[in-house]
C-alpha cells in the first residue's frame, strides 16, 4: 500500500533546496519545477510555522528554528548513551523505575528505562506513549511550549478523563503548567492510571533546550510526604547531571560536583 503524501514530499523538496543556500521564489520554482502559485502556498505555510524566513533581497532561507532542530537531533545520537549509566545509578538509589521520555507531535514517548528492583513495581515499555496532559513528563513538556504552541495544543486536544484525578479543565491545567515551569518538576498524581505516581524533570542540551525528561514511576502508596520530597530532590540532581554531561552550563551544582 502506498502511503506517500505528495504535499509532504514537496515541502521537504523545498526544505532540502533551501538547506543548500537561500533562493528567491523564482529560482526555487525553476529549480524544483513547481509553479509559482503552488510554491507560494508552501512557502507561506512554512513561514507561518517559522521554518523559513524572507531576507531583505527577497531570497528565502531556513530559519533559526531549523538550526535548533538540527542541534537537538545531533544531541540525540549520544543522548541516551550519556543518560544510561546515570539512570542506572538513580534507579539503584531511589528504588523505583526510572525512564527517559521525549515529546513529538504532542505525544510523550518513553525512550529508555531502568526498572525498579521492587517486587511490586510500575513497568513502562520503551516506545510506549501517553497523553501528555495526564503524565508528569508530558506536563513538563507542555510547560515548556510557547504560548502560541500551547494554544494550538488546547485547540487540537480534548482533555479526556482517564481517572478521577485527571485534569480536564483548561484553566486549571494552565495554572499547573505555570507552576511546573517555575519549579522545573512535574508530578502525575494517579492522573493516567490509579495506583501510579510519576515525577519528571527536564534534560537540557548545550543550548538550554529541553530535549527529554528524566522520570520516576512507582506505586503511589509508597510515596509518602518524606519519599515524595526525597524523590523530587534526587530527580532534580540526576536530571541536572545528565544536562551537565550534555554541555548545559545553566546549573551551578551537579552530582559530580558539589552534591556528591
Amino acid at each position: 500500500m502506498n502511503y506517500k503524501n505528495k504535499s509532504v514530499e514537496k515541502a521537504f523538496e523545498i526544505i532540502e533546496a533551501l538547506s543548500v543556500s537561500p533562493l528567491t521564489p523564482s529560482d526555487l520554482s525553476s529549480h524544483l519545477g513547481i509553479n509559482r502559485s503552488t510554491l507560494h502556498r508552501f512557502l507561506q505555510n512554512l513561514e507561518d510555522l517559522e521554518y523559513v524566513e524572507k531576507l531583505p533581497d527577497h531570497r528565502i532561507r531556513l530559519s533559526h528554528r531549523f538550526i535548533r532542530i538540527g542541534l537537538q537531533a545531533q544531541t540525540h545520537f549520544n543522548f541516551l548513551t550519556i543518560a544510561k549509566p546515570i539512570m542506572k545509578a538513580f534507579a539503584e538509589e531511589i528504588g523505583e523505575s526510572v525512564l527517559i521520555a521525549s515529546f513529538n507531535g504532542y505525544k510523550v514517548t518513553y525512550l529508555e528505562k531502568e526498572e525498579s528492583s521492587q517486587t511490586v513495581r510500575i513497568v513502562v515499555d520503551a516506545g510506549s506513549q501517553s497523553p501528555p496532559y495526564t503524565v508528569a513528563s508530558g506536563k513538563l513538556f507542555l510547560s515548556e511550549l510557547s504560548e502560541k504552541d500551547l494554544n494550538l495544543f488546547f485547540k487540537r486536544t480534548q482533555l479526556k478523563s482517564y481517572t478521577k484525578n485527571t485534569i480536564t479543565d483548561e484553566d486549571e491545567l494552565r495554572k499547573e503548567l505555570k507552576k511546573i515551569k517555575e519549579q522545573e518538576v512535574a508530578i502525575d498524581d494517579e492522573e493516567y492510571e490509579l495506583g501510579l505516581k510519576g515525577f519528571a524533570s527536564p534534560i537540557r542540551d548545550v543550548s538550554g533546550s529541553t530535549i527529554g525528561a528524566l522520570c520516576v514511576a512507582g506505586v503511589s502508596i509508597r510515596f509518602d510526604k518524606r519519599k515524595t520530597l526525597e524523590t523530587i530532590e534526587l530527580l532534580k540532581q540526576y536530571s541536572r547531571e545528565i544536562s551537565f554531561q550534555l554541555g548545559y552550563q545553566g546549573y551551578h551544582t551537579t552530582i559530580s560536583g558539589d552534591q556528591k
